[in-house]
């Protein structure tokens, strides 16, 4: 096995140097392939130097790169608060417990639709404020540096504000003003309604986005927290994924009409809603709360 991982090596090295020589020679006969080549040159230079490396290396330890591709058995290391402990291994069973928990993946698919929501203020409102709306593109990036200026200077007193609170409410509560913010998107046609609609929007951003990660590490244990992430992330991206397609089909369908493109996307937040209510239902309390907030408070008091 090591010597024909060995030869392999060297056999890949050997071609792909050999490749550069000809390619250089036929650039010598062909006025075109001549700019071409010396306009390559540095690269193919730094190649050969690094296959020139490489030939050595094997030369030197050869018995090395053999072993490194070996499949090594080891135990991984974390600090702890009580000295070291070895790092789980990864595997499709464990990533199969946060799949089989059904209140999980109901909270995901509740979430992958306001994300889907979320995603319309990055396509579909550009376009709609620009082509629609007919306000300028220095106007409307005032619109997104109003979303920036909010989420930094507001986010911080409202996390505390929402702190009492179990996170359903926020995820709830951020829902509906995303739907109610998308419902003045329609009514918008200057730049004051669009304001006061951003306004509106970036608030039920700010509500619901701290909620939305704390609820999914108190899904979990603390061993498989990291998978429940992991699926929670995926459900993310593919909601801000398919929110530019269902953003577009809306715009051309609407062809126009403000009312008919924004209000499926406000309904859509409040379908978010009801389903987020329907899961503070079946979630104990414990789950539901933001533990580690509720001690600093206490802590401070």
């Amino acid at each position: 096995m090591r010597l024909f991982t060995r030869t392999a090596l060297i056999l890949a090295i050997a071609y792909s140097v050999s490749c550069t020589r000809s390619a250089g020679e036929k650039a010598a006969q062909d006025p075109v392939r001549i700019t071409q080549f010396y306009a390559a040159k540095p690269a193919i230079e730094q190649f050969q130097r690094q296959a020139d490396l490489g030939r050595q290396f094997l030369a030197a330890r050869p018995h090395r790169i053999a072993h490194s591709l070996e499949v090594q058995e080891s135990t991984t290391l974390l600090p702890s608060s009580t000295g070291t402990a070895p790092l789980a291994r990864f595997g499709f069973e464990e990533l199969g417990q946060a799949l089989r928990d059904a209140t999980f993946v109901r909270y995901c698919v509740v979430s992958l639709i306001l994300f889907t929501v979320m995603s319309q203020l990055i396509s579909t409102l550009s376009v709609y404020a620009v082509q629609w709306a007919g306000i300028s593109k220095i106007q409307l990036g005032g619109l997104y540096t109003l979303n920036g200026l909010m989420v930094v200077f507001l986010q911080f007193p409202v996390v505390r504000a929402l702190a009492p609170y179990r996170m359903t409410t926020a995820l709830i509560a951020g829902s509906i003003l995303y739907a109610l913010g998308y419902a003045m998107m329609g009514l918008g046609h200057d730049m004051f309604l669009l304001a006061a609609a951003m306004f509106v929007v970036t608030l039920g951003e700010i509500v619901t986005t701290p909620a939305s990660m704390n609820l999914v590490a108190n899904f979990s244990t603390v061993e498989l927290r990291g998978r429940y992430m992991g699926v929670y992330g995926l459900y993310n991206s593919f909601g801000w994924s398919i929110g530019p397609l269902v953003g577009g089909v809306l715009l051309d369908f609407a062809a126009r009409r403000s009312m008919l493109l924004w209000t499926p996307i406000g309904a859509l937040a409040l379908v978010a809603a009801a389903g987020y209510w329907d899961l503070r239902q079946r979630l104990d309390r414990s789950v539901d709360r933001d533990t580690e907030e509720s001690a600093a408070e206490t802590a401070i008091a």
